[in-house]
């Protein structure tokens, strides 16, 4: 599912760098998105149907399963984003509404003060985190 994604074109010219609204357009619509959420047991979520998918570290539990499908997911829209767009800098969690079901999940990303390209830094497990996003989250039916 993962290798199929092929993320957003950005137009720097028309306002690529609007991360937030591409996120938002492609966490909304984005069947790889919500089969991820789908994916995901409840108890991996919040009260209020929330998962904090990155704040300032990715954790383990985006090694495996859907979180890692959504942190592969991302990862891979990111680095198709200019880079200039990549260095604005964000404050306290960025949410995003999916649609989920018969009810709306809550992703959260970042905390305190962040740049998107933080979620880019060098990490040795990346392409083993992507690899195993591909090869064990099931596709959708």
């Amino acid at each position: 599912m993962l290798q199929a994604f092929q993320p957003p074109a950005f137009d720097g010219d028309a306002g690529g760098c609007d991360l937030r609204g591409t996120f938002s357009a492609l966490m909304a619509n984005s069947p790889e998105i919500q089969h991820s959420l789908s994916s995901l047991p409840v108890s991996d979520r919040s009260v209020a149907n929330a998962v904090m998918l990155w704040d300032g570290k990715w954790s383990d539990d985006t090694l495996v399963g859907g979180r890692a499908l959504l942190r592969g997911l991302l990862i891979k829209t990111l680095a198709a984003a200019p880079k200039a767009c990549l260095n604005g800098i964000n404050y306290g969690p960025v949410l995003f509404l999916v649609p989920d079901r018969d009810r709306t999940a809550v992703l959260a990303i970042g905390s305190g003060e962040w740049h998107w390209a933080d979620l880019l830094a060098e990490d040795p497990a990346f392409d083993e985190i992507l690899l195993l996003a591909a090869s064990k989250t099931p596709d959708a039916p």
